[in-house]
Order: structure tokens, then sequence, then C-alpha cells
């Protein structure tokens, strides 16, 4: 039986759908339903993505007023996507082998944050139009940007696994006291097999990057885009209900929007260039350090001396010459590469893009597995058998791709034209905010794994020890430079956020009273706190607003996304410029160490004696976390932030975490489809919470992208609750979720230090907490805008103060008394919830719970209560 077959149901099933879709945290769908698990049962759908309903003998049970209840004339079913974002791959049940296999899978997960940052970037420039198909400077920048982020990771796979253990461990095992059994036998072997053998590590390390992006591909790009040819409509939906209107120009209603395939022909370009980076460390290192006397950067005509008479320097040199001509080759065509994101299923025949990113990957693996070769079957002098050395550009190589990344991410301030930046985060800048903090998250990320494993094998010795001084530990292991200056930067900048944020979030007293009046919403003693409800005794009305208000104020601190980020972004970028100086002054004056180069060099060392354990101990305490993680039903770390940074399709960077909205928009799009198309009386309800409001407005703008499916809009209504479409999302991503998108008001951002965050923008949106409040049972508004010109649905959205993550849909106002505006699509609910048996003040989660949500419902589903 098919899932139409499924759906259809019989003659007395209702006509009215309402389905829900949760948000962040994964609700699970019996809580979505609120109701026990026994009491649901599965509709269709997998361990991904899953449609659910209540069982009819628990629906039955259920009077109204209680939880769960469904009134009559509705059929309530829950969708659930959390399984797309928060579950890793499945490594089997295999006792200890699983659970180390689950351990390394989360820790590669959290090292993907980072790239799932990069990625955002491309979609928080300026965009253009959906059939503008010139070159953008700036979408070119952002793969740039996304490579070096890559070339990152690999400098510091390659400083763990040639500097630290092929040049230093394998040299001398006793540095490595914990793995000393391991390479012991290192020390006997010629030279050359031994960077050979530990040169596959930071190879196959990005290998598995790519690998898991190939994955993604698989189990989540799965719509093959939309032929008008392909979908035939059952007789009851006529193809031309909707006349003659305009199509939808918005990019989410584009057709090929959700179909892109280009970011596969990207991650060959990010490991072929991964590649090429790890062959020109180990043929650099081969020429220079075995047959010059040349110990860094710079002076090359004195220490090459004659070394180009010896055919093997020759042979390395110019392995090092074409792994370098290579890379610089990839990375323009990383530029070059088209944008996905707005551009046709790719035709029958092959395009350039892949064909040239094939022949990259191809002619990098070639030059790869070369100089193994060459490494494993050459003799290496004999000078060169002997002492501990270091890998040759270990450190001066991550400063150069820092500071290109640093460039690069400086320039996103001036990525977004002046007309367009008022409306948009952080005054238009939020490609430079979200590339810094990316980049400040990988050099953190870097600096903590190159000090946790030089930490670890040391010993006893410590993490101080692993900066170069003036009396250096006996057998004591060296870190680079450029790990060092960027760990402990971004560590004080990571301080001095915290106390800066500290002061801004805390300090102020927070008052909400203007706003909660404007609404109707319980602002004193004297106003109607508490309804009849079943509690066991009769609640204090100062109490409960004492806690009312308790909520309202930790929720208004919350709200400071915007301005908190833009301070981690301030201080991270002064951090990680300092940094480069930092390191730069050290390599340019030929010192030893980082304190040589400082007036201070005491007070210098003792700041790195204190910095580099806490990154040591930050490391092992991440490592630890993330394996213990994975004995609990394989949840990735961190899985609130995927839900968010997981929406958008990669375009930026491939190796970021898979894109669930390329299964669950056309997953959502295509049950509202199924349910529509059977009868012609049939409407629907999409009811939306949180980050799922997003996944909501995505899947009407891809019914709207096809004149085939573009009719069932007019019976679908759309009822969202503690969303953050307007000040959020609609900042964040002007082009795919703003104003002119989706029909609503432009946002102020909040101000850290006004008493209420929202005061200006209640201001600028004519709000005056002296006029009558909204009569609730006002006609419901409409998602209009670009995404579904000529085609709007009526729509509902709920939100209340307590709601710490949940903002007003249209405006901050209920309306403008000078321009006659009023705010039709927001209402403003309950902010205690009766519904079980002690009172309880609501937040983000639960909107279900209150009689505004029902009646908002019944209202968007023509039916009376």
């Amino acid at each position: 039986m098919g899932l139409r077959d499924v759906l259809r149901g019989g003659d007395a099933e209702p006509d009215v759908l309402e389905l829900r879709v949760h948000g962040v945290n994964n609700t699970t769908a019996p809580a979505l339903l609120d109701l026990r698990p026994e009491d649901v049962e599965l509709v269709a759908g997998d361990k991904l993505g899953s449609f659910w309903r209540p069982k009819k003998s628990a629906a039955d049970a259920i009077e109204q007023g209680g939880r769960g209840y469904v009134p009559r004339g509705i059929l309530r079913e829950a969708y659930s996507w959390g399984g797309m974002v928060r579950t890793t791959p499945d490594v089997g049940n295999a006792g200890a082998l699983s659970i180390v296999a689950g351990a390394a899978v989360r820790v590669v997960y959290a090292l993907l944050l980072p790239f799932s940052i990069a990625n955002a970037v491309h979609w928080t420039r300026r965009l253009p139009a959906a059939d503008d198909r010139r070159p953008r400077v700036t979408a070119g920048l952002t793969r740039l940007f996304g490579l070096m982020l890559t070339l990152l990771f690999t400098s510091a796979a390659a400083t763990v696994a040639l500097d630290v253990g092929a040049a230093q461990c394998g040299a001398n095992p006793a540095m490595c006291g914990p793995l000393e059994g391991l390479f012991a036998p290192m020390p006997g072997w010629d030279v050359g097999v031994r960077f050979a053998l530990l040169g596959l590590a930071p190879a196959a390390a990005v290998g598995v990057l790519w690998l898991m992006s190939a994955v993604a591909r698989v189990r989540y790009d799965v719509l093959p885009g939309m032929r008008r040819d392909a979908l035939s409509l059952p007789r009851s939906v006529a193809p031309r209900d909707v006349g003659e209107e305009t199509e939808p120009s918005a990019l989410l209603s584009h057709p090929h929007f959700w179909s892109t395939r280009a970011a596969r022909h990207l991650s060959r370009v990010h490991l072929a260039a991964a590649l090429l980076l790890t062959s020109a460390f180990l043929s650099a290192h081969a020429a220079f350090d075995w047959y010059t006397a040349c110990e860094g950067l710079g002076g090359y005509g004195a220490c090459v001396g004659d070394a180009f008479g010896d055919g093997m320097f020759a042979t390395f040199f110019w392995f090092a010459a074409a792994s370098l001509v290579g890379l610089a080759a990839t990375t323009v065509l990383a530029v070059l590469l088209p944008a996905p994101g707005v551009s046709a299923p790719e035709a029958p025949r092959r395009p350039r893009s892949a064909t040239l990113s094939a022949w990259f990957l191809g002619g990098s693996v070639v030059v790869f597995a070369s100089v193994e070769l060459v490494l494993a079957i050459a003799t290496t002098p004999d000078e060169a058998q002997v002492g501990v050395s270091r890998l040759y550009g270990a450190g001066a190589t991550p400063l150069v791709i820092i500071m290109i990344a640093t460039a690069i991410a400086l320039s996103g301030v001036f990525w977004r034209g002046r007309a367009s930046r008022r409306a948009a985060a952080w005054g238009g800048c939020a490609p430079a905010v979200f590339m810094m903090v990316s980049l400040t998250l990988a050099i953190g990320v870097s600096a903590i794994a190159t000090v946790t494993a030089g930490d670890y094998l040391n010993g006893g010795l410590g993490a101080a020890t692993l900066v170069r001084q003036k009396e250096p530990a006996e057998n004591g292991l060296l870190i680079s430079s450029s790990y060092i200056a960027g760990g402990t930067a971004v560590l004080a900048g990571v301080l001095a956020a915290a106390l800066i944020v500290a002061v801004a979030v805390f300090v102020r007293t927070r008052d909400m009273q203007d706003r909660a009046r404007a609404w109707g919403a319980p602002a004193g003693p004297d106003d109607d706190i508490v309804p009849q409800g079943p509690s066991v005794l009769p609640p204090s009305p100062a109490t409960l607003l004492a806690r009312i208000r308790t909520k309202r104020v930790n929720a208004a601190r919350l709200h400071l996304i915007e301005p908190v980020v833009a301070i981690v972004a301030i201080t991270s970028a002064l951090a990680v410029v300092g940094s480069i100086v930092w390191s730069w002054v050290t390599y340019s004056e030929e010192a030893n160490t980082l304190t040589s180069v400082t007036g201070a060099e005491e007070l210098t060392v003792n700041i790195l004696n204190l910095a580099l354990p806490i990154l040591a101990v930050v490391g092992l305490g991440l490592i630890a976390m993330l394996a213990g993680g994975s004995m609990r039903e394989g949840t990735r770390p961190l899985g609130v932030v995927w839900d968010i940074v997981s929406y958008l399709p990669r375009a930026g960077h491939p190796f970021g975490p898979p894109p669930y909205s390329q299964r669950a928009v056309p997953e959502l799009a295509g049950r509202l489809f199924t349910w529509l198309s059977d009868r012609p009386g049939r409407r629907a309800v999409l009811a939306a919470h949180s980050m799922g409001g997003v996944l909501a407005v995505s899947s009407l703008g891809l019914l709207a992208s096809s004149p085939e499916t573009r009719p069932v809009l007019r019976r679908i209504s759309l009822l969202t609750f503690g969303v953050q479409l307007r000040p959020l999302f609609g900042r964040l991503l002007p082009e795919l979720l703003g104003p002119d998108v989706l029909g609503t008001h432009a946002s102020q951002a909040p101000r850290p230090f006004a008493a209420d965050p929202w005061g200006d923008d209640f201001t600028a949106e004519g709000g005056d907490p002296n006029r009558p409040a909204p009569d609730p049972a006002r006609p419901a508004g409409e998602l209009a805008g670009h995404l579904l010109r000529g085609c709007a649905v009526p729509w509902v959205s709920l939100w209340r103060l307590t709601d710490y993550l949940g903002y007003p849909a249209m405006s901050t106002s209920p309306s403008d008394p000078a321009t006659g505006f009023v705010n039709r699509v927001d209402r403003f609910a309950e902010e205690l919830d009766l519904s079980g048996y002690m009172v309880e003040v609501g937040t983000h989660g639960a909107y279900y719970r209150v009689p505004t949500y029902e009646r908002a419902v019944l209202k968007l589903a023509g039916l009376r209560r």
C-alpha cells in the first residue's frame, strides 16, 4: 500500500489536516502531539523523517481542555525531522569497537562546526535574484575562505602527524612517553619511510570529511528537481486554479533551489587542495631539511648551496614546486566554480566544473602517491637519519593561511551596499561576523588539537614546555609558534568577550511593561493574571506576576543574540590580528621563541605557562565529553547548533553538516500536496514551532515553485509559534527570509543596554502602550511577499514575552496609529499553562496547551469551537 493510500483514509476522515512541525531540540512526536509514547502511531517515514498520528482510542478518551485533545473535524499529525540532523551515522553494535567508532564520529562532527558557520557566509552576503546568472566576487571569496579553513585543518593534522610524530617522536621515542612503545621501531627505519607512513594521516583526515559529505548527499539530497511534465494531478485539482498570477520570484520558491548538486564538485577541489598541501609539506621537508642547511624562510641562496647537483634534492624540489603550483590552480578553481543554490539541475552532458574538479582531484592523487612512493623507496642522506628535526614550513604555512582568511573576513564588512544594510544583521556586516567567528573557532580547534596532542605525549613535562625557551626541557616536544600564539590569543579573546557580555546582559535592569500593556499582557498587580484552573490551592497573583516578570527578564537577556555575537566577533578579530602580528614578528626576526621578541619576556612566559595548560585541559575535556556522548543514542554534540546551521544548502564549504532541509522541505511539501490533491474539499493548517517555522515557509515556497503544485496553496493556512523569522533569520538572511520575501516589517537590532532590548523597534513600529489591546478574534493576516506572490496563505503567529527564543513574526507592535497599520498576524499567547495539575509559566515550548492556540487552529481551519 502506497503513501497516498495510507493518507487517504475512509470517508469519515476529517477534511482538515493540522500538521505540526517541531523546532530545535528535536521534540519527539509524542511530545509534539502532547500524548504518551504509547498513544501515537507511525503513519509514514523512517528514522530520519516521519509522520505520526494519535491513536484513535487515545484521542477519543481525551476530553476538551485535556492535553492532546483534538477538536472535531481535524486530523492531527506531527512531522519529526530531528533524526536528520541530530543523529550520527550508525556504526552498528559491536561492543567496545562500536563505542570507539561512535566517539570518533562525534569528534569529527565537532570539528565540522567552523565549516558549517563558513558555509552560512554564502547566504548572508547580498544574494542575486533567482534569474541572475552573473558571477559574483563575493561568492568566490566565500569559497576561498572555506578552502582556507580546510587547509588550516590539513596543516594542523600535518603538524601532529609529521612535525610531532615523524620528525620528533619517530626520531626519539623517549620524547613521547605515553606512546613510546608505538614509536620505538621507527628510529631503525629510513626517515623517508617514517614520513611516508605518517604522511597518510593528514590525507586520511581530510578524506574522512570528504567521505562524510558524500554519504550525506546520499542520505539527504533526495529531491531530483520538479519537472513540469512529471507531476500528474488528480482530476479534483484544476491546473489553472490560480489563474494567471505572477510566478513567485524569491530564491526559496525557485524550482531548483532545493535540488542543487554543485557542492560535490567543490568537495573534490577541497580534497585535492588538502592532498597537494600534504605533498608540499613532505617534499619540501625532504628537499630542504635533508639536503640543505636551510632552517626557515628566506636566505635560500646561502643555505641551498650546490644542492641542485643532487638528483634527489631536485626530485623533491620539483615535487614541492608542482604541489604548490597545483595548490594555486586549485585555489583559483574553487573561486571560479559556479555558485550552487539557484542553478538549474545539471544536464545529461557532464558540466565543465565537474570535469575540471575530477581532473584536479585525479592529478593531486597522482602527485601525492608519487611523493609517497619516492619517500618510501629512496635512501635518505646519513645526516638526515640522526637527531630530531622539525617539519619544514609547519609554522609559516598556517600563519599564511590565517592571514589570507583574516583578510577575506575583514573584507566582508563591505560586501553589502549601503541601501541594504539597514534591515540586515550587524549593519550589513554579517559575512564578516560569520567568517571571523568561524576562523576563530578553526584557530581554536587547531591550537587545542596540537597542544592537547603535544601535552599528552609530553607526559609529565606539561603543556608549558611545548614553547621553545632559552632553557628547553630535556626530551621535550615543541609545537609551532603559530598554533601557540593563535590559541593563546583566542583564549584571551574568549575571556574578554565573556566579561563584556556579562556586563551587557546582566548589569542593566530590564523592563518590558510598555510592550506588555500594548499587547494586553499582565503588567501590574491589578491585571487579571490567574484564570480559573485546576490547581491545588488558589495561586497568589502577586507571586505569579513575579514569576512571569522573572521569565520575561531572562527571555529579554537571551534575546540579545545579535549584540552578543557582535561582541564576540570584535574580540575575536582583535585576538586573531594580534596572534598574526605576534607570530609574524617571531618569524621575521628569526626568534626561537614567542617570548624573545617581547619587552616583558618573563611576563609572556608566565602567560603562556597559564594559557597552554588551559588549552590542553579544554581539549581533553572536549574529547571526554564527545566520547561519552557516543554511548547515548548516537546524538551529535551541540545538537541545537546543528539544527540551526544545517538548514542552509552547502555552498561556501562542502564539508559542513548535511543540509537536512534538502530532504525535510520536499518531504513536508510532498505531504501537504498528497493530502490536498486527494479531494478538492480538503484543507491543511501547517502548525510550526521555532525552527520548524523556517521549514514551513520553505515548504510553501517549494509548492509555489511549480504551476502544478501552486494551486494547493489556496487551501493551506500557516500557524507559527515561538519563531525567529523576523528579528533573526530575516536580518541574517534578508534575500531568503527577509521582509520583502515574507511580507513582514523590517526589524531593528535589539539594544543591549536598553531597559527593553526591543524598545526602539517597538517605538519605530508605532507602539503605543495606551491604546487598547488587539482583539484576539481579528482576521488572520497573510504570508505574502515575493515568496508567495499572487498566492498568499492566511497566517497567524503566536508569541509571548516569556519566550526566550520566540518573537513576533510581523511586527513588535500590534498597530501603528500614524499609518493605520494593524498587525493581523501576531497574537499574544497566554504565559500561564493551566492544562496540568499545577500552574506553570510557559516559555519557548508547549504553545499548544494554551487556549489561543486552539482558537487560532479552528479559525484557520474554518471551523467553530
